[in-house]
């Protein structure tokens, strides 16, 4: 009971005037308060409707309460963040990137609703959305760009909270670039050669004058293709500096390939375009 009028005195200096009413089993309150709108609030043991001003009707629930109502610029809940706000946008990181690959990026700001979405946006251009969005807080937010095949040049960041269609512009915040060109340098090889694919697979090396996506292709002597591998830019394989991808002479219709001399064709892909790089011969000798 103690608690119950500690309640009512509370809601009493609390407001002035208005209108609200606060009922229970055991007790009936009413009272007139300034500036409310219209909200709702329960529970198992008491039950007040009032009304409040500058209020979003939402329902945030738990086991032991119900509460309707959402303060402009409040959320309820873990990693909720609402906002009728335009977001603003301070930094972008990284904000270049090779047209073969996507990025992960950290975007930082103000007033970054837990519904945003991130575009890379050119006149004639198509857009490039951010997907896997992350909103860490109203002040950061990741996602994945994927820029494979786009056109280079500046693009504007925009960061839009979809709820309330509000955005904000980073004029020029991100550019796509091309890759170099990329060539072998040196002797492409691989180890032991001939191999006996019973003792281990061999090593085929090589080394990349720049980071690229790589496709390694395999072919018997009638030119039918055994073997491919697709190699993503930075991984092993296809990063700069010295590479060695092993082949274990098991065909992608996973079955062994027969003793006889096979032909290796390393193709970089990059900016939409391939090139081949390197082709050797490789030997396989089964006892």
């Amino acid at each position: 009971m103690a608690l119950k009028k500690l309640i009512s005195v509370l809601f009493l200096c609390m407001f002035t005037s208005g209108a609200f009413a606060a009922s229970s089993a055991s007790y009936s309150i009413s009272l007139e308060v300034i500036d409310l709108g219209g909200a709702t609030m329960g529970s198992t043991s008491y039950k007040m409707f009032g009304k409040m001003r500058d209020i979003v009707p939402q329902a945030t629930t738990s086991s032991g309460y119900t509460l309707e109502g959402r303060f402009i610029g409040i959320a309820y809940g873990s990693g909720v963040i609402v906002t009728t706000e335009t977001p603003a946008i301070t930094f972008i990181k990284p904000n270049t990137g090779y047209n073969y690959r996507d990025y992960r990026v950290v975007i930082n700001g103000m007033n970054i609703s837990s519904d945003a979405t991130a575009s890379l946006m050119a006149t004639n251009n198509p857009n490039i959305n951010g997907t896997t969005v992350t909103i860490e807080s109203s002040t950061s937010m990741e996602c994945t760009f994927d820029l494979t095949g786009a056109i280079t040049g500046p693009r504007n960041l925009v960061v839009t909270n979809t709820g309330y269609g509000k955005n904000r512009v980073m004029a020029n915040g991100f550019t796509v670039i091309a890759a170099g060109r990329v060539d072998t340098v040196g002797r492409t090889y691989n180890e032991p050669n001939p191999f006996n694919p019973d003792s281990g697979p061999t090593m085929i090396k090589y080394k990349l004058s720049a980071t690229a996506a790589i496709t390694l292709y395999m072919f018997n002597q009638k030119g039918e293709l055994m073997w491919q591998k697709a190699i993503p830019a930075g991984e092993n394989g296809a990063k700069a500096g010295d590479n060695a991808v092993p082949w274990d002479a098991i065909s992608d219709f996973n079955e062994s390939v027969p003793t006889g001399v096979y032909v290796l064709s390393i193709v970089s892909r990059s900016g939409g375009s391939t090139r081949e790089l390197s082709r050797i011969k490789i030997a396989v000798i089964r006892q």
